[in-house]
């Protein structure tokens, strides 16, 4: 799901039961591999949370959902949709095609049988303002439709977990290795690191696809040896977790490989910004190394983003905005995501023999868990003074 910055406002997509259409072209999709076997939709049931409203989709078998939004092009009434696809999943003759709903959330649920067999559900949202959680679990795929801050649903929850992985007792931090194409799934390190050399230039951009396959493209500098700051300080990452740095003249380049069970992957169809809640990844860059304040550029495993300015002993300010690229994709073993940074979207010291501080971040959801390359231990304040100093890039 790639995203840039764009105009702000509610989307305006709507469907409307009678006539529904279901060929209309996709905005900010999301593939899944096609189900091993067929499965059955047997029922749709419609719960009312505090603060939201579910839509539990009871399935035979298990299927892997794609979603995302539909165009506005075909949105009479105003209200954004979001399309949810079951791949592999036949659509029972006795469940109804439309599913009347009426509260603050969800306006209605649509149901159509495709080949392959392929049914498609889709949420007839009540506002723009809502977000849409997608996960899998006893009894099928259950989506949640929900406001797109958390602190509307959940006031006393704690502030965003990638932009709130503040503050490592000191440990070394460890060393970043350059990789070259390996057939192992785990990046092969050669070289030397990236303290005393810098992130490396490429002539060729990475590109997503380039990590799909689980091997090492050797397309930039591998980093793996992340550390937990909550809920066990200093301990490894729970789940394998690589990321990928390098760049070009034009933009640094970011790829997270993340490990999971498919069905534990929080990830949030929303608007950009209204990430917190689910999985995702984050890049720190402190570029004139004050050793207090960084850039923050977060993306969830849909390729949504977000960005924000930290500063040490103050918070994020999330009024932060500015132009990048990003990219997700759910894989059958976790999920992949990509970032392209512009130099020219954010602010660094010119001249030679520059020194920025960096980081990088995980947050696994279902686990509460945030892990920070390099140990960022809750031990020390701060957060930003912890990140690793590293020769700064030198674009042309």
């Amino acid at each position: 799901m790639s995203r840039t910055r764009g105009g702000g406002g509610a989307l305006r997509l709507v469907f409307a039961l009678a006539t529904l259409s279901l060929t209309d072209p996709l905005t900010q999709r999301t593939d899944a591999a096609e189900a091993p076997s067929k499965a059955r939709l047997t029922a749709v049931r419609i719960q009312s949370l505090p603060n939201g409203t579910r839509v539990v989709l009871e399935l035979q078998g298990q299927v892997r959902p794609s979603s995302a939004r539909l165009q506005p092009a075909s949105a009479p009434r105003g209200r954004p949709r979001v399309y949810v696809d079951l791949r592999g999943a036949e659509l029972d003759p006795t469940v109804a095609r439309a599913v009347p709903v009426a509260d603050a959330f969800l306006a209605a649920v649509g149901l159509s049988s495709h080949p392959g067999p392929r049914t498609r559900v889709v949420l007839e949202l009540a506002r723009g303002d809502r977000s849409v959680l997608v996960r899998t679990g006893p009894p099928g795929v259950i989506l949640e439709v929900l406001p797109e801050w958390a602190s509307e649903v959940r006031p006393s929850s704690p502030p965003p977990r990638a932009l709130k992985l503040p503050p490592p007792g000191f440990m070394p931090e460890p060393e970043l290795q350059a990789v070259q194409a390996s057939p192992e799934l785990l990046p092969a390190p050669v070289g030397p690191s990236l303290r005393s050399t810098g992130l490396p230039r490429v002539d060729r951009p990475p590109r997503l696809e380039d990590f799909l396959d689980g091997r090492a493209p050797g397309l930039g500098l591998a980093v793996r040896d992340f550390r937990q700051r909550e809920p066990a300080d200093g301990a490894s990452v729970s789940r394998p977790t690589f990321a990928y740095l390098a760049y070009d003249d034009a933009n640094l380049y970011c790829v997270f490989v993340c490990r999971e069970e498919a069905s534990e992957i929080r990830a949030y169809l929303g608007k950009r910004d209204h990430i917190d809640d689910g999985d995702q990844v984050a890049l720190y860059l402190d570029t004139f190394h004050d050793r207090r304040r960084a850039y923050v550029f977060a993306v969830n495993p849909r390729g949504i983003q977000k960005d924000a300015v930290l500063t040490d002993g103050v918070g994020s300010d999330v009024t932060f905005d500015t132009v990048w690229r990003s990219d997700g994709r759910v894989t059958e073993d976790g999920f992949v995501v990509f970032m392209a940074i512009p130099f020219k979207s954010f602010r660094f010291a010119s001249g030679p023999d520059q020194t920025w501080g960096i980081a990088l971040g995980r947050y696994i959801a279902h686990a509460n868990e945030s892990s920070v390359w390099p140990l960022v231990t809750r031990k020390r304040q701060g957060f930003v003074e912890q990140m690793a100093a590293v020769p700064a890039p030198s674009p042309r």
